[in-house]
């Protein structure tokens, strides 16, 4: 990934990294963000989405980090509990600015 960076002419790159924690990558990103719903209304949405059981769901949840702990280490987080339209408007607002955000010096990947 190192190499992806480096060799990269974008002035900037975006990566998903689901479990950021657990890969001890949280230093090699200059900036963090989360995207972040209430449980009750991620819990509803996934029921929808993989066709499964509130119970199910809850079972799966319950392997994950805490979502408080991905919100200490993001510099910014998108509340995503109203439509996607407003996600997608909160985020161009943000690429709007990213111009003018002061980024934190990365680590290398390895």
């Amino acid at each position: 990934m190192e190499d992806f960076v480096k060799s990269s002419t974008c002035k900037y790159l975006f990566f998903e990294v689901p479990l950021i924690h657990t890969r001890n990558l949280i230093n090699c990103f200059n900036l963090i963000l989360t995207i972040h719903t209430d449980k009750k209304i991620r819990v509803k949405r996934l029921c929808e989405r993989d066709i499964s059981t509130e119970n199910e769901v809850e079972k799966r949840l319950a392997f994950q980090k805490n979502e408080m702990e991905y919100l200490k280490v993001c510099n910014i987080a998108f509340y995503n509990n109203s439509t996607q339209k407003d996600l997608t408007n909160e985020i161009d607002i943000f690429l709007h600015f990213l111009p003018l955000q002061r980024f934190r010096k990365r680590q290398k990947f390895w």
